[in-house]
């Protein structure tokens, strides 16, 4: 099968763009890892800060962890919440 230049041009512009897009996620992701680590990072770093000296920093971890999980459930919660309005609305 032949292709024309034209095609071929085509075709390496969408994969150049796909594998742009794919880096660009993959970067976003280093970010956001990054980003949640440094964001962990100080947080427990609070909780230190403002605990007795004798918490230790598994303690800490342990309750920014807890702190993390009702963020999440609240989270799940209103998306749910959303979700069940959005049906009655549409009905």
């Amino acid at each position: 099968m032949k292709i024309t230049k034209r095609q071929l041009k085509r075709i390496i512009r969408e994969e150049k763009q796909r594998l742009l897009e794919a880096n660009g996620v993959v970067d976003a992701e280093m970010n956001a890892d990054a980003g949640l680590r440094q964001l962990l990072d100080t947080y427990l770093e609070d909780i230190l800060a403002q605990a007795d000296p004798s918490y230790s920093r598994d303690m800490a971890l342990e309750e920014a962890f807890g702190d993390i999980r009702k963020f999440i459930d609240g989270f799940e919660n209103a998306v749910r919440y959303e979700e069940k309005n959005a049906e009655f609305k549409v009905r």
